[in-house]
């Protein structure tokens, strides 16, 4: 049988965190979840379509959808653009 000395924290326990507590069957108080950034991700991105899709319906409520189609189509060109010279200013270096 082998003697665990206490008070050691493992090599590998990030600076900042403070010591792991045992909660049963392994799992510590600050172990991070597998897919925890990819769900914030997920559900972010959800919030996101969700807010275009309801100021999409309030410009159609209020009559302004020729201004809120104008505006969206001048920021996915323009970004496009932006987005193409930033790669071809970068791949010349």
């Amino acid at each position: 049988m082998t003697t665990r000395k206490r008070g050691l924290s493992p090599p590998t326990r990030k600076r900042g965190l403070p010591p792991p507590t045992r909660m049963g069957k392994g799992l510590t108080s600050h172990a991070p979840r597998k897919n925890a950034k990819s769900t914030i991700n997920r559900v972010r991105d959800i919030l996101y379509k969700t807010n275009k899709l309801l100021g999409d319906a309030q410009a159609v409520s209020s009559g302004k959808i020729a201004g809120r189609i104008e505006r969206r189509l001048t920021g996915n060109i323009g970004a496009q653009l932006l987005g193409s010279n930033i790669l071809k200013f970068f791949q010349k270096r």
